[in-house]
């Protein structure tokens, strides 16, 4: 049986406090960071509830990953979700919301009374917070707790001049919103100064941002404008040099984001001609495929690990040493997800030290992973920082300052 870390047994009670005690229908959020133990605090609360629960999870990849790390932690969960071709329902059971969304009326049958969203974030576009609304509404249930260790997203705005302007907001103050309120955060500090994660260091490239343009809704950049900005500052060619560098000092396990899948091809090729042993994942990538992969990284077999828009939430490498990241982002959920693939203990190398190369821009935009905080500061209220920088209500990129708040 594991034992709990003092902040595990602290959220634990404030989740069990809140699904049990709590009067009100506000739905509330636990911020827990990567590598904090989030599996284990769920399966922890939905141990000592005594009636039936639901874990959901956005995406069937998460589903069987914290499913089984629950089983490992000695609790016993059950999966209902058509993609894992699994229907069983216990007192545990873990769901994507797409198979559960008409199921209300047998989940009722069965007695489950409370609901937990994972990712709390990311699963859940307005689309799939109604169908989740539905479900709870049929169920007879007001209120849920959510765990992320993200709890924010980008919105777009006209100015004045019709320009678009995007800005960065907790999902507890944007609508429509699922939840209301934070119930408690775990602070990325605290995880280093506790020697809970690697410690991290950081290269940033400098880099012009002369071809970027946002998307549509303003949220992130357009695929051919991080290409042609990619292209203009020669990132793909200096992170193949870099690689052989990082290599000759003795990083060992390197995974690198790239801007296309042409990319990660053509930079497969070349370490194969250098005889250093890479492979790259993309979204085109098969379920079959991925696992082998992903298994060969996690053992070494496969020293560099090229990948394009994926392995960013459900992978866990702890031996990760070096990663390179070769695109701009406007997402600060996007960044702390990259740098948070090599934060995790690695119990074969108690010396690691993850290096994060930034090869764009990045590490300027948003600051150090450790140095971001989500907390409530005098009039501001909840908000996001990066030391004294205040990063939600101000552009992305152009942040306030904590000294102008009273």
């Amino acid at each position: 049986m594991f034992e709990l870390r003092d902040y595990q047994k602290a959220l634990c009670r404030i989740g069990y406090d809140f699904l049990t005690k709590d009067k009100t229908d506000n739905s509330g959020l636990i911020v827990s960071p990567v590598g904090s133990g989030k599996s284990l605090i769920i399966g922890t609360i939905a141990a000592y509830l005594e009636e039936p629960t639901i874990v959901i999870q956005p995406s069937v990849e998460l589903l069987y990953q914290n499913h089984s790390k629950s089983v490992s932690y000695g609790v016993r969960a059950e999966i209902y979700s058509a993609s894992a071709n699994s229907k069983v329902i216990g007192k545990l059971t873990y769901a994507t919301m797409g198979s559960i969304k008409d199921k209300a009326a047998l989940f009722k049958k069965i007695g489950v009374k409370h609901v937990i969203v994972d990712e709390a974030d990311k699963g859940f576009p307005a689309e799939k917070t109604g169908m989740l609304v539905k479900f709870l509404k049929e169920l007879g249930i007001k209120k849920v707790l959510g765990f992320t260790a993200t709890p924010f997203k980008n919105r777009s705005y006209l100015t004045e001049g019709f320009n678009s302007e995007t800005k960065l907001h907790l999902i507890t103050r944007m609508y429509p919103r699922l939840f209301n309120r934070i119930l408690a955060v775990v602070q990325n500090q605290e995880m280093i100064e506790r020697n809970f994660w690697s410690p991290i260091e950081y290269n940033a490239w400098v880099y012009s941002n002369r071809y970027l343009r946002l998307n549509s809704t303003g949220s992130d950049y357009t695929e051919d404008s991080i290409y042609r900005n990619v292209l203009y500052n020669d990132i793909n060619n200096k992170i193949l040099t870099e690689i052989q560098r990082q290599i000759g000092v003795g990083k060992k396990s390197i995974l690198v984001f790239l801007d296309s899948v042409s990319s990660c091809s053509i930079a497969k090729s070349y370490l194969d001609k250098k005889g250093i042993k890479s492979n790259f994942i993309t979204t085109e990538t098969t379920k079959k495929t991925r696992k082998n992969l992903v298994d060969d990284f996690r053992s070494g077999k496969i020293n560099v690990m090229f990948n394009f828009s994926t392995l960013l939430q459900g992978f866990d490498a702890p031996a990760i040493d070096c990663i390179i990241f070769g695109r701009p982002t406007m997402s600060l959920a996007i960044w702390m997800q990259v740098v948070g693939r090599g934060v995790r203990l690695d119990p074969k190398n108690p010396n690691k030290r993850c290096l994060i190369v930034d090869c764009c821009g990045n590490l300027q935009k948003f600051g150090r992973m450790e140095d971001i905080e989500i907390e409530q500061y005098k009039s501001f209220g909840w908000g996001v920082f990066s030391g004294d920088k205040v990063l939600t209500g101000f552009p992305v990129g152009e942040p306030g300052s904590k000294k102008n708040i009273q």
